[in-house]
């Protein structure tokens, strides 16, 4: 009995170390972490879509901008310590807020203490309010506040990053990153549809980052939207979105969204979501420019594990009218209809680099 023992631990113990990588089914699955520095501020209308899309997060509702209370003053830089050092996405938002425009998620909210929310998929899981009588240690420790947070969540898969973190990074780690403009209609569609399910499912093995352009120095230009601008240009050709310096990954002028995936400095393979060009043809409703096309997906090696590849190939496909959106002389893609094909080559592109 002691040697039929002794041979079953080595392989409990295997088994046990094997299920430890799994994602924990118990723990919220951290959507966005970060690089930027300290908790961002947010209001009730840019929480409101993230509740809706299901975006897992720290939220913390604390009392008010005007607020004289100490102990949201000494939680506040205890916050943002573990940001700034642990990389946890934590967003801040007053109770005010939610007096003004309502509070269906049932956020607790107090105008003289702070309140600790972990969300998971647009309902608040666990609360932590501040306790005048017996203080929670996490609401004046960095290190008790990131213990909480292990113990709920799990790391976060996204980080967002800019532009200054990426110059750090792009020649000596494997990353994958995605690159977005804050009120772009189809990067806030890729990710409830694609990126937030896909994270919730699984735990990735390669860092992804996120960064916005749609920021001073790059797109924006005093506040207004330019993507002639030198500097936005200067990046999108050195990072390989447009064709100026690399033909053989980029695409046209460059598009968001746009996912890679890089290696040691170099550029590996590349996935860009909708942004196909529609004209009307003989009567008929033609893809004229894709990135999808005969000659590209032979240099895109993720291209390979999708299921029925040829079906994705989009070049001079003819699709239906009630597919279409029709502007004057001018057409898209609607995007019901496009994220039959997008969502899939994105996800085997996370599938191919991520897991």
């Amino acid at each position: 009995m002691r040697k039929k023992s002794l041979f079953l631990l080595p392989i409990l113990c295997a088994s046990l170390l094997a299920t430890s990588c799994d994602k924990t089914d118990d723990k919220i699955s951290l959507t966005f972490g970060t690089y930027i520095e300290n908790a961002i501020k947010i209001t009730y209308d840019q929480l409101s879509p993230k509740m809706a899309d299901n975006e897992n997060m720290i939220v913390v509702v604390y009392p008010g901008d005007n607020s004289t209370c100490g102990c949201w003053t000494t939680f506040e830089d205890v916050i943002d310590n573990v940001v700034n050092t642990y990389h946890y996405q934590i967003y801040k938002i007053s109770y005010s807020q939610f007096m003004s425009y309502g509070n269906p998620w049932n956020f607790p909210i107090f105008n003289d203490r702070p309140s600790l929310c972990f969300v998971e998929e647009g309902k608040i899981k666990e609360h932590i309010d501040y306790n005048t009588s017996n203080v929670h240690p996490l609401f004046k420790s960095r290190d008790e506040l990131l213990k909480v947070i292990e113990e709920y969540c799990n790391k976060p898969n996204y980080y967002y990053i800019d532009e200054q973190y990426l110059d750090t990074i792009k020649n000596d780690e494997t990353f994958l990153i995605g690159y977005t403009w804050s009120s772009c209609p189809d990067c806030s569609y890729s990710f409830p549809n694609v990126l937030y399910p896909f994270s919730n499912e699984n735990n990735f093995k390669t860092k992804m980052y996120v960064i916005d352009l749609e920021v001073e120095g790059l797109l924006l230009e005093n506040g207004i939207k330019n993507s002639d601008n030198e500097n936005y240009r200067k990046f999108v050709n050195e990072y390989f979105l447009s064709n100026a310096e690399n033909t053989i990954f980029g695409y046209d002028r460059g598009f968001v969204p746009t996912y890679q995936y890089w290696e040691n400095g170099q550029i590996k393979d590349m996935c860009v979501y909708f942004n196909d060009k529609i004209s009307k043809v003989n009567d008929e409703y033609q893809i004229t420019r894709t990135y999808y096309t005969n000659k590209r997906i032979n240099n895109l090696p993720f291209f390979a594990n999708l299921e029925n590849k040829n079906e994705y190939i989009l070049e001079n496909k003819v699709l239906d009218e009630n597919e279409i959106n029709i502007y004057e002389n001018s057409y898209s893609w609607k995007q019901e209809y496009a994220s039959k094909y997008h969502n899939k080559i994105l996800e085997t592109f996370l599938q191919t680099y991520a897991l």
